[in-house]
């Protein structure tokens, strides 16, 4: 774990990201605005070059955008404009909402940039210690109908001896102080190779038995742990959630989600290393929370935990990686059935379709261009999600030197070489085809 400062919440604002895409426009979308010839928001795109204007009609049939990078190589036919400006032309920033900025000082109270139910936000909760009253200390993620993952650090002294369960309460719900439920904790938990400040990082994980069903009784949907190594997301921008420090109160009670940018990955000490860049990221009150990512393209994991970081609360944090750490955490969590209820028919949550495949719970959130989430045939779908891919998914192929795969009901496309990268067919859980 270290010496520097246990993390808690979250804090300062996310970067636009940066690679063979443009994911930082903030043009008012609209068919006249999409087909005026104009840069009206002023970030350098105009008409369909600007992401913006990707749900617009005018922009739904393959174009030809410009590729700019050092060789000046242009109009290639592709579905989405590409600049070469990033360190590395990735498949990048599937799952998030381009629909409104991401820049929101010290982290945003409205709710994760990537795809998520209702009911899987609800898994975020907060860590409840007292002190002449209950209040929130850490975060963590309730992973089973019943069990609840945080750090080992925060559920356990400065030596590393657990708690007792009496000394705990898990709270879920967007405030800490008003939440949804509350739930005693019958048995902590901590990973016997935690020896305190000292540790690994990755063995700083514990899991809380809760007294009561917070799936059954309130319908909160438990994420899965990720098994698979984070290292492909080096590059790429993870989830972060948590109920600690912000800029304006050491005192939060308040839910506060943020990405952040996956700048290492370290399998001596089982780190999932991400930076806030100087603007956006965890701090004191949000260890034990976790890092999120859709692996699969749908399949909503927790990467890590929160175990410590830089005391600015915007730089560097370290998680500690759940894939690393499978010989502890599967002897404290039990054998469940991570579709959790859900069938292959699937359900509508709102506009957010959820349905089991393979075994592993998948969610994919509905707009304009996929169509709403509607039973048809038998099955809860984005309603032309799958209509415009039927030869394509979002694993995807190389052709040559161009990755080509399906999300948001369109094939996207890639052209590698124009970026001076290589394409490169990945069957691995994170992502299938892309450049590097």
């Amino acid at each position: 774990m270290k010496t520097h400062v246990l993390l808690c919440c979250l804090t300062l604002v996310l970067a636009a990201p940066f690679g063979c895409d443009d994911d930082g426009s903030k043009k008012k979308t609209g068919e006249t605005l999409c087909a005026d010839g104009l840069d009206n928001d002023g970030d350098g795109f105009a008409d369909c070059d600007d992401q913006d204007c990707w749900p617009s009609a005018a922009c739904q049939t393959n174009n030809v955008n410009n590729i700019n990078n050092a060789n000046n190589v242009n109009n290639v036919n592709n579905t989405n404009n590409q600049v070469c400006d990033g360190a590395q032309d990735v498949k990048d920033f599937h799952w998030l909402d381009k629909s409104r900025t991401l820049k929101i000082y010290h982290g945003t109270l409205s709710g994760p940039a990537l795809c998520m139910a209702p009911s899987q936000r609800l898994a975020v909760g907060a860590l409840l210690t007292y002190d002449g009253g209950w209040g929130n200390v850490c975060t963590g993620t309730l992973v089973t109908d019943r069990h609840f993952l945080t750090a080992a650090h925060c559920a356990s002294d400065w030596r590393g001896n657990a708690l007792s369960a009496s000394e705990l309460r898990v709270a879920f719900g967007d405030d800490a102080d008003s939440p949804l439920a509350t739930y005693e904790v019958l048995s902590v938990s901590v990973n016997p190779g935690y020896g305190g400040y000292n540790a690994k990082t990755g063995e700083d994980h514990a899991v809380l038995t809760l007294d009561g069903n917070p799936m059954a009784d309130h319908g909160i949907s438990p994420i899965p742990i990720s098994r698979t190594s984070p290292r492909p997301l080096i590059g790429h921008y993870v989830q972060q959630a948590g109920f600690g420090t912000t800029e304006s109160s050491y005192n939060n009670t308040r839910l506060w989600w943020t990405p952040e940018l996956v700048s290492g990955v370290s399998d001596a000490d089982g780190e999932l290393i991400v930076d806030g860049q100087g603007y956006s990221s965890v701090c004191n009150g949000d260890s034990g929370g976790p890092s999120l990512y859709p692996l699969q393209g749908n399949v909503l994991s927790v990467l890590g935990t929160v175990s410590w970081g830089d005391p600015s609360c915007v730089d560097v944090d370290r998680y500690a990686r759940t894939d690393w750490n499978l010989d502890y955490l599967d002897t404290a969590i039990p054998s469940f059935d991570a579709c959790a209820g859900l069938t292959e028919a699937g359900i509508c949550e709102g506009n957010v379709a959820r349905w089991c495949e393979g075994g592993l719970p998948r969610t994919e959130c509905c707009d304009a261009r996929t169509g709403p989430c509607a039973v048809e045939g038998g099955q809860a779908r984005c309603g032309e999600r799958r209509v415009p891919c039927t030869d394509q998914d979002f694993e995807g192929a190389c052709s040559g030197d161009t990755a080509r795969w399906c999300w948001g009901g369109l094939v996207h496309t890639r052209n590698c070489a124009a970026c001076g990268s290589t394409c490169v067919s990945d069957a691995g859980a994170v992502f299938g085809a892309y450049c590097e």
